[in-house]
């Protein structure tokens, strides 16, 4: 898993290196703080100097770093769709980035759209399926034990019906 993550991290790295025509030089300074600090395993700070940036004027390029932030670093697959889609709304359509972002975009998309459908996805199903059976298991005991308290309840009202219908004795 970490070697897949490392991976990810180099192609990213090598699709913003594209979007900047392979120059860090040219990067504005928050983007490549955000760099910095995204190397260095900080991905919320890195977060906050692409946004801030993002937040000065629209750009493509924080776009990109915002979106492969969020598929790879951040897991916050909503987030990375929206800043794909605007990094393509936003760039050259000679970007040399702009292919490699359209085939992660995709990626994105059909991995969203088996969480949608409920497929389970590498990784994330046996954590959650035995989570489901320990809550199925716990409903399970509660349920027993409301269905005897619902017994017992009936019981009792039968026997109060049965002795209200009894004529009453005369003393």
């Amino acid at each position: 898993m970490k070697s897949g993550k490392i991976l990810a991290g180099a192609a990213s790295a090598v699709v913003l290196m594209l979007a900047n025509g392979g120059c860090d030089d040219s990067r504005p300074p928050l983007l490549v703080k955000g760099d910095r600090l995204r190397n260095s395993g900080d991905a919320a700070g890195a977060e906050q100097f692409y946004l801030r940036y993002l937040n000065n004027r629209p750009s493509a390029t924080a776009h990109l770093a915002l979106a492969t932030l969020y598929d790879e670093d951040i897991d916050r697959p909503q987030r990375a769709l929206y800043h794909y889609e605007e990094y393509l709304r936003l760039a050259a359509s000679d970007d040399p980035a702009r292919g490699e972002a359209e085939r992660y975009l995709d990626l994105l998309r059909g991995r969203l759209a088996a969480i949608l459908n409920g497929r389970r996805l590498p990784g994330d199903a046996p954590r959650r399926e035995s989570e489901l059976l320990r809550e199925n298991a716990a409903l399970k005991t509660s349920l027993a034990n409301l269905e005897k308290k619902v017994r017992l309840q009936q019981r009792k009202l039968e026997e109060l019906n049965r002795l209200l219908s009894r004529p009453a004795r005369r003393r």
